[in-house]
């Protein structure tokens, strides 16, 4: 039951923050070299959530109706459906923020 709660604890949080904020005395510095080495580490960051929600998904395969026995009000929520909507999302992200990497990168070279 702790690790169900657990679990489930991460899973909202994880989804509320999904890009750190951006460290403004770079954006204020214009420091594009910093930036891109930001960039490029939050993508690391949210390429290893993406994987932690994969993990989770065998998890939630394993058993689909773990997390509804184990909780006082059923919900009507797919535990394997939320998990690989939220790995979607983190791998986009992390494609963008690569995107961004590479264009601040390509503003220390003009």
């Amino acid at each position: 039951m702790k690790t169900l709660l657990a679990l489930l604890v991460m899973l909202g949080v994880v989804a509320c923050t999904i890009i750190a904020p951006l460290p403004q005395e770079l954006v204020a510095k214009n420091d594009h070299a910093a930036l891109a080495v930001w960039y490029e580490k939050e993508a690391a960051n949210l390429r290893q959530k993406a994987r932690e929600m994969e993990v989770m998904i065998e998890e939630y395969r394993k058993d689909r109706e773990r997390g509804r026995k184990l909780m006082i009000h059923p919900p009507k929520a797919d535990f394997v459906q939320e998990c690989n909507n939220l790995a979607v999302m983190y791998t986009n992200a992390a494609k963008q923020a690569e995107m961004l990497a590479t264009s601040h990168r390509d503003m220390t070279r003009s």
